[in-house]
Protein backbone atom coordinates (compact mmCIF):
# COMPACT_ATOMS: atom_id res chain seq x y z
CA UNK A 1 0.00 0.00 0.00
CA UNK A 2 2.54 2.39 0.86
CA UNK A 3 4.03 2.37 -2.68
CA UNK A 4 0.59 3.30 -4.06
CA UNK A 5 0.83 6.03 -1.60
CA UNK A 6 4.18 6.64 -3.31
CA UNK A 7 2.50 7.72 -6.45
CA UNK A 8 -0.11 9.42 -5.12
CA UNK A 9 2.19 12.27 -3.29
CA UNK A 10 4.09 12.17 -6.08
CA UNK A 11 1.66 12.31 -9.24
CA UNK A 12 -1.65 11.87 -8.38
CA UNK A 13 -3.30 12.20 -11.76
CA UNK A 14 -0.78 10.35 -14.00
CA UNK A 15 -1.22 7.48 -11.28
CA UNK A 16 -4.45 6.49 -12.16
CA UNK A 17 -4.90 7.51 -15.79
CA UNK A 18 -1.22 7.03 -16.83
CA UNK A 19 -0.49 8.73 -20.12
CA UNK A 20 2.78 8.84 -20.67
CA UNK A 21 2.62 12.16 -22.66
CA UNK A 22 1.64 13.39 -19.31
CA UNK A 23 3.25 12.51 -17.01
CA UNK A 24 5.05 15.05 -14.37
CA UNK A 25 1.85 16.67 -13.58
CA UNK A 26 0.87 17.75 -16.71
CA UNK A 27 -3.01 16.52 -15.99
CA UNK A 28 -5.57 19.59 -17.36
CA UNK A 29 -7.91 18.36 -13.91
CA UNK A 30 -10.40 19.98 -15.98
CA UNK A 31 -9.59 17.12 -19.08
CA UNK A 32 -9.36 14.24 -15.95
CA UNK A 33 -12.83 14.57 -14.44
CA UNK A 34 -14.32 14.81 -17.95
CA UNK A 35 -12.64 11.82 -18.45
CA UNK A 36 -14.58 10.47 -15.83
CA UNK A 37 -17.88 11.65 -16.42
CA UNK A 38 -17.85 10.21 -20.29
CA UNK A 39 -16.64 7.15 -18.64
CA UNK A 40 -19.66 6.70 -16.36
CA UNK A 41 -21.93 8.04 -18.80
CA UNK A 42 -21.11 5.65 -21.54
CA UNK A 43 -21.15 2.15 -19.17
CA UNK A 44 -24.69 3.60 -17.51
CA UNK A 45 -25.92 4.28 -20.93
CA UNK A 46 -24.61 0.35 -21.78
CA UNK A 47 -26.59 -0.85 -19.25
CA UNK A 48 -30.26 0.95 -20.27
CA UNK A 49 -29.09 -0.27 -23.02
CA UNK A 50 -28.82 -3.77 -22.35
CA UNK A 51 -32.05 -3.72 -19.79
CA UNK A 52 -29.80 -3.87 -16.94
CA UNK A 53 -30.97 -1.59 -13.76
CA UNK A 54 -30.42 -0.64 -10.17
CA UNK A 55 -33.15 -1.30 -7.86
CA UNK A 56 -32.88 2.41 -7.81
CA UNK A 57 -30.16 5.28 -7.60
CA UNK A 58 -29.88 6.32 -4.03
CA UNK A 59 -26.33 5.11 -2.49
CA UNK A 60 -23.32 4.22 -5.02
CA UNK A 61 -19.93 2.96 -3.84
CA UNK A 62 -16.89 3.88 -6.13
CA UNK A 63 -14.40 1.79 -4.79
CA UNK A 64 -10.63 2.42 -5.52
CA UNK A 65 -12.07 6.51 -6.26
CA UNK A 66 -8.26 7.99 -6.09
CA UNK A 67 -8.91 11.98 -6.90
CA UNK A 68 -12.70 11.27 -7.06
CA UNK A 69 -12.83 11.05 -10.61
CA UNK A 70 -15.62 8.38 -11.11
CA UNK A 71 -16.96 9.57 -8.12
CA UNK A 72 -17.73 13.13 -9.27
CA UNK A 73 -19.34 11.42 -12.60
CA UNK A 74 -21.85 9.27 -10.40
CA UNK A 75 -22.92 12.11 -8.46
CA UNK A 76 -24.73 13.28 -11.71
CA UNK A 77 -26.79 9.95 -11.25
CA UNK A 78 -27.64 8.70 -8.30
CA UNK A 79 -28.28 10.60 -4.59
CA UNK A 80 -25.48 9.72 -2.76
CA UNK A 81 -21.80 8.50 -3.49
CA UNK A 82 -19.10 7.34 -1.13
CA UNK A 83 -15.39 6.79 -2.59
CA UNK A 84 -13.18 4.08 -1.02
CA UNK A 85 -9.61 4.58 -0.89
CA UNK A 86 -6.73 2.73 0.48
CA UNK A 87 -4.38 5.76 0.00
CA UNK A 88 -4.82 8.93 2.86
CA UNK A 89 -3.34 11.22 0.17
CA UNK A 90 -5.58 10.14 -2.46
CA UNK A 91 -9.01 10.89 -0.10
CA UNK A 92 -7.42 13.90 0.63
CA UNK A 93 -6.68 15.29 -2.74
CA UNK A 94 -10.13 13.81 -3.18
CA UNK A 95 -11.96 15.80 -0.91
CA UNK A 96 -10.39 18.92 -1.67
CA UNK A 97 -10.97 18.06 -5.91
CA UNK A 98 -14.70 17.58 -5.36
CA UNK A 99 -15.25 20.47 -2.24
CA UNK A 100 -18.42 21.59 -4.23
CA UNK A 101 -20.38 18.13 -4.44
CA UNK A 102 -19.58 17.26 -1.14
CA UNK A 103 -23.17 17.33 -0.58
CA UNK A 104 -23.50 13.92 -2.25
CA UNK A 105 -20.40 12.83 -2.83
CA UNK A 106 -18.32 11.37 0.73
CA UNK A 107 -15.00 9.86 0.93
CA UNK A 108 -14.01 7.10 3.35
CA UNK A 109 -10.18 5.65 3.79
CA UNK A 110 -10.72 1.71 3.56
CA UNK A 111 -6.65 -0.10 4.41
CA UNK A 112 -8.04 -3.01 4.96
CA UNK A 113 -8.97 -6.28 2.78
CA UNK A 114 -12.36 -6.19 3.36
CA UNK A 115 -15.07 -3.66 3.35
CA UNK A 116 -16.88 -4.64 6.80
CA UNK A 117 -17.35 -0.39 7.77
CA UNK A 118 -20.26 -0.94 5.30
CA UNK A 119 -23.10 -2.66 6.31
CA UNK A 120 -25.07 -5.60 4.34
CA UNK A 121 -27.72 -4.73 1.67
CA UNK A 122 -27.06 -0.87 1.77
CA UNK A 123 -25.88 0.19 -1.71
CA UNK A 124 -27.83 0.60 -4.88
CA UNK A 125 -24.37 -0.13 -6.93
CA UNK A 126 -20.67 -0.71 -5.89
CA UNK A 127 -19.02 0.41 -8.94
CA UNK A 128 -15.25 -0.20 -9.69
CA UNK A 129 -12.80 0.36 -12.70
CA UNK A 130 -9.03 -0.05 -13.37
CA UNK A 131 -8.53 -1.20 -9.93
CA UNK A 132 -9.01 -4.70 -8.92
CA UNK A 133 -6.69 -5.59 -11.58
CA UNK A 134 -3.76 -3.76 -9.67
CA UNK A 135 -4.83 -5.71 -6.38
CA UNK A 136 -3.27 -9.17 -5.78
CA UNK A 137 -6.21 -11.83 -7.64
CA UNK A 138 -6.39 -13.45 -3.56
CA UNK A 139 -7.46 -10.06 -2.12
CA UNK A 140 -9.77 -8.78 -5.77
CA UNK A 141 -11.51 -11.84 -5.67
CA UNK A 142 -12.73 -10.88 -1.68
CA UNK A 143 -13.90 -7.48 -2.77
CA UNK A 144 -15.98 -8.73 -5.37
CA UNK A 145 -17.34 -11.36 -2.62
CA UNK A 146 -17.91 -8.19 -0.29
CA UNK A 147 -19.70 -6.14 -3.00
CA UNK A 148 -22.69 -8.67 -3.75
CA UNK A 149 -22.42 -8.29 -0.08
CA UNK A 150 -23.16 -4.89 -0.23
CA UNK A 151 -25.62 -4.42 -2.46
CA UNK A 152 -29.61 -4.73 -2.22
CA UNK A 153 -31.59 -6.95 -3.78
CA UNK A 154 -32.21 -5.92 -6.94
CA UNK A 155 -28.69 -3.82 -6.84
CA UNK A 156 -25.99 -3.90 -9.38
CA UNK A 157 -21.99 -4.74 -8.64
CA UNK A 158 -20.20 -3.60 -11.75
CA UNK A 159 -16.45 -4.30 -12.05
CA UNK A 160 -13.52 -4.43 -14.22
CA UNK A 161 -10.66 -6.99 -14.38
CA UNK A 162 -8.63 -8.50 -16.19
CA UNK A 163 -9.32 -12.29 -17.06
CA UNK A 164 -6.23 -13.69 -18.45
CA UNK A 165 -2.70 -12.18 -19.73
CA UNK A 166 -3.11 -12.93 -24.27
CA UNK A 167 0.21 -11.23 -24.70
CA UNK A 168 2.66 -12.92 -26.75
CA UNK A 169 5.53 -12.39 -25.52
CA UNK A 170 8.88 -13.95 -25.60
CA UNK A 171 11.00 -14.09 -22.12
CA UNK A 172 13.36 -11.21 -23.81
CA UNK A 173 10.26 -9.44 -24.25
CA UNK A 174 8.81 -9.68 -20.87
CA UNK A 175 12.09 -8.46 -19.27
CA UNK A 176 12.07 -5.39 -21.05
CA UNK A 177 8.88 -4.13 -20.29
CA UNK A 178 9.54 -5.28 -16.25
CA UNK A 179 13.09 -3.04 -16.84
CA UNK A 180 10.91 -0.17 -18.66
CA UNK A 181 7.98 -0.25 -15.70
CA UNK A 182 10.88 -0.42 -13.54
CA UNK A 183 12.26 3.02 -15.30
CA UNK A 184 9.55 4.28 -15.44
CA UNK A 185 8.73 4.31 -11.83
CA UNK A 186 11.97 5.30 -10.83
CA UNK A 187 11.38 8.69 -12.57
CA UNK A 188 8.78 9.59 -9.76
CA UNK A 189 10.35 8.18 -7.38
CA UNK A 190 9.14 4.60 -6.63
CA UNK A 191 12.26 2.42 -6.02
CA UNK A 192 12.86 -1.71 -5.81
CA UNK A 193 9.85 -3.78 -4.53
CA UNK A 194 7.13 -1.95 -6.19
CA UNK A 195 5.59 -3.12 -9.51
CA UNK A 196 2.70 -2.18 -11.06
CA UNK A 197 1.46 -5.40 -12.53
CA UNK A 198 -1.95 -7.06 -13.43
CA UNK A 199 -3.13 -9.52 -11.58
CA UNK A 200 -5.52 -11.47 -13.77
CA UNK A 201 -8.58 -13.37 -12.61
CA UNK A 202 -10.20 -16.39 -14.36
CA UNK A 203 -13.31 -15.55 -15.62
CA UNK A 204 -14.59 -19.62 -14.20
CA UNK A 205 -12.89 -18.60 -11.08
CA UNK A 206 -15.19 -15.36 -11.07
CA UNK A 207 -18.50 -17.57 -11.81
CA UNK A 208 -18.12 -20.11 -9.15
CA UNK A 209 -17.27 -17.04 -6.16
CA UNK A 210 -20.02 -14.97 -7.26
CA UNK A 211 -22.35 -18.00 -7.34
CA UNK A 212 -21.17 -18.84 -3.71
CA UNK A 213 -21.62 -15.09 -3.05
CA UNK A 214 -25.13 -15.16 -4.21
CA UNK A 215 -24.99 -13.34 -7.15
CA UNK A 216 -25.76 -13.63 -10.40
CA UNK A 217 -23.80 -12.22 -13.29
CA UNK A 218 -26.42 -10.40 -16.11
CA UNK A 219 -23.52 -8.73 -18.00
CA UNK A 220 -19.99 -9.81 -19.07
CA UNK A 221 -18.25 -7.44 -22.04
CA UNK A 222 -15.10 -7.21 -23.37
CA UNK A 223 -13.30 -3.19 -22.90
CA UNK A 224 -10.72 -1.60 -23.79
CA UNK A 225 -9.66 -0.94 -20.45
CA UNK A 226 -6.45 -2.66 -19.85
CA UNK A 227 -5.28 -0.95 -23.07
CA UNK A 228 -2.62 1.73 -23.55
CA UNK A 229 -4.66 3.91 -25.32
CA UNK A 230 -7.62 3.68 -22.83
CA UNK A 231 -6.96 6.70 -21.05
CA UNK A 232 -10.52 6.91 -19.30
CA UNK A 233 -12.30 6.63 -23.07
CA UNK A 234 -13.99 3.45 -22.50
CA UNK A 235 -14.26 1.01 -25.27
CA UNK A 236 -17.29 -2.33 -25.48
CA UNK A 237 -15.36 -4.74 -27.72
CA UNK A 238 -17.12 -7.88 -29.45
CA UNK A 239 -16.08 -11.05 -28.01
CA UNK A 240 -13.63 -11.89 -30.97
CA UNK A 241 -11.88 -8.70 -30.61
CA UNK A 242 -8.15 -9.65 -29.63
CA UNK A 243 -6.41 -7.40 -26.63
CA UNK A 244 -3.56 -6.48 -26.83
CA UNK A 245 -2.32 -7.43 -23.28
CA UNK A 246 -4.96 -8.47 -21.05
CA UNK A 247 -8.07 -9.25 -21.97
CA UNK A 248 -10.44 -6.92 -19.82
CA UNK A 249 -13.87 -7.99 -18.70
CA UNK A 250 -16.76 -5.61 -17.04
CA UNK A 251 -18.94 -7.63 -14.95
CA UNK A 252 -22.41 -6.64 -13.98
CA UNK A 253 -23.72 -8.45 -10.62
CA UNK A 254 -26.91 -8.81 -9.61
CA UNK A 255 -28.89 -10.59 -6.45
CA UNK A 256 -32.38 -11.75 -5.21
Amino acid sequence: MKNWEGLAQNDALWSILTDKKLRGEKWDKSQFFNSGKQEVENILAYLKEQQVQPVDFELVMDFGCGAGRISRALSQHFNKVVGVDASPTMITLAEKENEEFADKVSFKLNQVEDLGQFPDNSFSMTFTVITLQHIPSAQSVGFITEFIRLIKPGGLAVFQIPTKDVRKFSLMQRIRTFLRIRERLALIGIGKGFNMDMHPVSEGAINQLVKKAGGEIKLAVNTNQTEPDYNGDVKFLKDDEAASGYLSRLFVVTKS
